[in-house]
């Protein structure tokens, strides 16, 4: 399966992961602007493209997944599904070496509930089960604790530390990569 020929719909329990809708501009709105969730996301991600986030959302689909660069959707909780809470993105999507990255960006509010681990644990379980990658990783600006406990709990190893890495913040950035560890779940199941 080729990771751009459908959006995805994830579920589990407790939360949806699908395409974002038009009325989910202001909740995107105060994601791109949290000044909690900014100092360890790049400046450049595409929801920041257009101040207007209806138009973000609008042109989602032509500009960012129908070009391939990546795909955005939208989290949402099962007991409420209709508030989006968090932002899903896998993007550095490599056909050739069967590889793509991930990371997702939640309301602060809705920290310490579980949600993030979750979200890691279903778009792993898509890209590996469903596309077919071999490889998935994650990057998590030093000092995003949070972000680097969840990836851990889903059978992700830390690979590289200490990565200089552009993320539009005037100069490199110190970065950990993470790298799925495919027999994370059958050794933990016996």
């Amino acid at each position: 399966m080729n990771l751009f020929d459908q959006y995805p719909f994830l579920q589990n329990d407790l939360i949806m992961i699908h395409k974002m809708q038009p009325e989910d501009a202001a909740a995107l709105k105060r994601i791109a602007e949290d000044p909690q969730i900014s100092p360890f996301v790049p400046t450049f991600l595409y929801e920041k493209k257009y101040e207007d986030k209806a138009l973000v959302i609008a042109r989602e689909e032509e500009e960012y997944f129908a070009a391939g660069e990546g795909i955005l959707l939208g989290i949402y909780l099962k007991e409420a599904p209709a508030e989006m809470v968090g932002l899903a993105e896998i993007y550095g999507y490599e056909p050739s070496k069967e590889k793509a990255s991930i990371g997702d960006r939640i309301l602060p509010e809705f920290w310490g509930r579980g949600i993030s681990t979750q979200v890691v644990a279903l778009l792993t379980d898509y890209l590996i089960g469903e596309v077919g990658l071999k490889t998935v990783t994650a990057h998590i600006l030093r000092g995003n604790e949070g972000s680097a406990t969840c990836v851990l709990r889903n059978g992700y190893v830390e690979k590289f530390t200490n990565i200089y890495e552009d993320w539009g913040f005037g100069e490199p950035c110190l970065t950990d990569k993470y790298v799925y560890k495919r027999d994370f779940r059958k050794k933990r199941v016996k």
